[in-house]
């Protein structure tokens, strides 16, 4: 079974960066604006599930500890 496949730009193009670093940084805070409130949730969700797993958040138990 074979499937027809469309070209699509963005796929078969790489993606080129034209201007400085600042440009960069302007374009991908930009894109990071456009998200909704529910989809910067979810990536921040995802964010903390990796850090943990990866052992990069620490002992639990000691960040909920007071030292009183």
């Amino acid at each position: 079974m074979s499937r027809a496949k469309t070209p699509d730009a963005a796929v078969t193009q790489p993606r080129q960066w034209v201007g400085t670093w600042a440009d960069v940084e302007r374009a991908q805070l930009e894109t990071m604006l456009m998200a909704t409130p529910a989809q910067r949730l979810a990536w921040l969700e995802e964010v903390l599930r990796i850090a943990h797993a990866c052992g990069a958040l620490g002992d639990e138990s000691a960040a909920t500890r007071s030292d009183s």
